[in-house]
């Protein structure tokens, strides 16, 4: 079955460059800037990242509830989902109900950051990079929104998703190579090119530079008839009069 296109209905419901760096900047600490720049960086979904966790069993006992949950699901990334060598990460992507394990790059400051991450916190090669739920990272991109004064993208309110969308219109918008499509629909994972063509539509900015560069105005050259113009006669027409009415009637 072909995947299911839907067209970006939001022109704007994607975050600049700048904006982005301003919502990272006002984390509260490492771990929630490091998520947030891989988010941005690698263009995955969050389940990508931080894995799925949902509660399986939780025991309730009077005026108390059990600290650790058991959950049911998969963790998210580890250290041992880096290829040091390749400098790529290891994602589990799910698409369909289907697992598949895919190395997608990052750039280097962000890779650079990871790994001084995983020192500083020594952490063992099955410990989760970011042990947290799905609804916290959506909580820590509202409230980096919040205090970055970024109250909508587009006419949305901002969450994680929008990172992804950036990923795509960012690297266009910064690239002239007409394969650079193919190259984002390879790193998003989308089966289909028309979901990943949607990331072309122009804003209307770019519309009229485009129309200002077309129908720039120039000097108006003279225009010099290298053939003579023919003087042709112009044709006799009759007048009616009494005497050609007499004559037709004879």
């Amino acid at each position: 079955m072909k995947e299911d296109i839907v067209a970006i209905k939001d022109l704007q419901g994607y975050l600049t460059p700048a904006n982005i760096d301003r919502l990272i900047s006002c984390a509260n600490n490492r771990r929630d800037k490091l998520l947030l720049k891989i988010l941005r960086s690698s263009g995955r979904r969050v389940t990508e990242v931080i894995g799925r966790k949902k509660p399986l069993q939780i025991s309730y006992t009077y005026k108390s509830v059990t600290k650790n949950p058991i959950y049911d699901g998969f963790k998210g990334l580890t250290p041992q989902d880096i290829d040091y060598e390749k400098r790529m990460i290891k994602f589990r992507i799910i698409k369909k109900k289907r697992e598949t394990y895919k190395l997608k790059t990052i750039d280097d400051d962000t890779f650079n950051e990871l790994i001084s991450y995983i020192k500083e916190k020594k952490l063992e090669l099955d410990d989760e990079l970011f042990p947290i739920t799905r609804q916290r990272v959506f909580q820590i991109v509202r409230e980096c929104a919040k205090r970055a004064m970024i109250n909508l993208v587009g006419i949305k309110k901002p969450h994680p998703h929008h990172l992804r969308h950036s990923f795509a219109v960012n690297i266009l918008e910064k690239s002239d190579d007409p394969s650079a499509i193919k190259k984002i629909q390879q790193a998003l994972e989308h089966s289909n090119l028309n979901v990943t063509s949607v990331y072309l539509q122009f804003k209307q900015e770019d519309i009229r530079e485009l129309q200002n560069k077309a129908f720039k105005k120039t000097k108006v050259q003279p225009i010099i008839n290298e053939e003579p113009i023919l003087n042709i006669p112009k044709p006799i027409i009759k007048k009616r009069t009494r005497l050609n009415r007499r004559r037709r009637r004879k």
